[in-house]
């Protein structure tokens, strides 16, 4: 981009040429086809950036975009190996105005450049490592482990990401001020827990990896070291020998035992059963946004309610007791915002007081009873303020939900996809009532956008009518245009036309 737009002028050529910033964010190709040798590239774009912080991406994959123009030529026949050695040498000069890094690489790649990169690296902000290429038996069975030999200051030091695809961060500390740490694809993560020391460590992302005890257990004292995290997000995948029992527990928390982990604002947990009776002494005081599969309902209800300024909650998967669980009163969470439901959790509703809720995300959300049970019984009770009401694959009775649309007048968005109603509802939608001579919807009067997906019972023809009914109705003292979003419902060209003149958007074929 930069080279064609120096092209237009002389002016131009020199005003780009002189302009370090332009040249500051710095994409090498080590593989690309039709390029100059990456070193010769790297070189003349870092005589152009001054003294300005760079953002730099190296790519050694075979697949990489080029880097430069075709038809420029290459210089001699210098190898690859003999050019990276020289691109780690000239980036090594210039680390300390590195901001952003960012390097995919094979495993004996990334050993020789993290290797050779000793130094002050006071701006870094940002390190991402990504290994590609084959991986050898010994490879898998001995996950990477990359020393950062970078030397920063911790009290001068801005606070650092790192984010690692297929290895792990070992660094001497003091390593710098509020450290991210975000590791994909390691399996075996109980070997490379043993080196984690970080006091600085403030957000902690583990994902695609195997549950086992001896691994939870690391990262429990992890948990328990680390005063400052603030962030906690572990997405693994259950061993196959791992046979997990859920069980009621029969007696309550003993509050000696609680670990009480204020600072901890996020907290991500996806199938732990291992985990389970060392999450029932977990207290999350503040935290504000909660994701939980697979935990059983005492452990979820005891995180959710155990926050004064939890305002999201998204619930995946809560399994079966094994013996019968006794009622008790709904508990009360005022400042809860947002809640998501998602596979056979949706009789949580009916141990929830919300009475601030604005959004219900339902998906699958399966339960012994009803959902629209559920949901009518939840309204009643919490009375929530709902604007965006969710509902994804459930199957539901056509006047249960319209009674339950008849306690949401508040309601501003609705979603429907994938859900077993038909026609009925959309002309109760469309059902207008009439007072002092002007008319306003009977039911979701307020009501501003409706995305419409996949909804097999759903007729073109009623979805198109239930558009054109509401969008030429407003209520009374308020502007409440109508617009939606319609997918996969067979909707003809005249009919698309129809809808897209009122504002509704479709994706849609007949």
């Amino acid at each position: 981009m930069l080279r064609n737009l120096s092209m237009v002028c002389h002016f131009w050529h020199g005003l780009i040429k002189k302009s370090p910033p332009l040249w500051t964010k710095i994409d090498l190709n080590v593989h690309g086809p039709n390029t100059y040798p990456v070193d010769v590239k790297a070189e003349r774009w870092l005589e152009r950036t001054g003294n300005c912080p760079l953002v730099l991406k190296i790519d050694c994959t075979s697949h990489g975009s080029t880097a430069l123009s075709e038809g420029e030529e290459a210089h001699g026949d210098t190898t690859i190996a003999s050019q990276l050695v020289r691109l780690i040498e000239l980036l090594q000069r210039c680390m300390g105005r590195w901001r952003e890094l960012t390097i995919m690489a094979s495993l004996s790649e990334l050993h020789a450049f993290f290797g050779a990169c000793t130094g002050r690296a006071p701006q870094l902000r940002t390190l991402s490592a990504h290994v590609v290429g084959s991986w050898s038996a010994q490879d898998a069975s001995l996950p990477l482990l990359m020393h950062l030999p970078f030397d920063r200051h911790p009290e001068s030091d801005p606070s650092m990401e790192l984010s690692f695809d297929g290895g792990f961060p070992i660094f001497k500390p003091p390593f710098g001020l509020g450290l991210s740490i975000h590791i994909e694809g390691v399996t075996n993560l109980s070997y490379l827990l043993r080196h984690v020391i970080v006091p600085s460590l403030q957000s902690l992302k583990l994902y695609n990896f195997i549950w086992g005890p001896e691994l939870f257990s690391f990262l429990w004292d992890i948990l328990i070291a680390h005063g400052d995290l603030h962030t906690v997000e572990w997405e693994g995948n259950p061993s196959k020998f791992e046979v997990p029992t859920y069980g009621v527990p029969t007696t309550s928390l003993d509050p000696s035992r609680a670990v009480v982990l204020p600072k901890i604002v996020a907290f991500k947990l996806y199938y732990a059963p291992c985990a389970h009776q060392l999450i029932r002494q977990l207290v999350l005081s503040h935290v504000q946004h909660l994701f939980l599969h697979n935990l059983p309902i005492d452990s979820t209800l005891r995180l959710i309610s155990s926050s004064d300024a939890i305002t999201s909650a998204t619930i995946s998967r809560i399994p079966p007791a094994e013996e019968s669980r006794l009622s008790s009163a709904p508990v009360s969470i005022p400042t809860l915002e947002s809640l998501a439901l998602y596979f056979e959790c949706i009789d949580l509703l009916d141990d929830l007081d919300t009475p601030g809720l604005t959004s219900l995300t339902l998906a699958n959300a399966q339960g012994h009873r009803s959902p629209l049970f559920s949901i009518s019984r939840f309204i009643q009770r919490s009375n929530p303020p709902l604007l965006f009401l969710d509902l994804k694959g459930t199957v539901m009775n056509d006047a249960e939900l319209i009674r339950c649309f008849g306690m949401l007048p508040s309601l501003k968005k609705l979603r429907l996809f994938s859900c077993w109603v038909s026609n009925a509802v959309l002309r109760a939608l469309s059902e207008q009532v009439g007072e002092n001579g002007s008319t306003a919807p009977r039911f979701l009067p307020r009501l501003e956008f409706v995305w419409i997906e996949y909804m097999p019972r759903l007729a073109a023809a009623a979805i198109v009518q239930f558009f054109v009914s509401r969008s030429s109705v407003s209520l009374a003292g308020t502007s409440c245009i109508m617009q939606g979003h319609v997918v996969g419902q067979g909707i003809d060209e005249r009919d698309i036309s129809t809808l897209q003149s009122i504002g509704v958007d479709t994706d849609d074929w007949s």
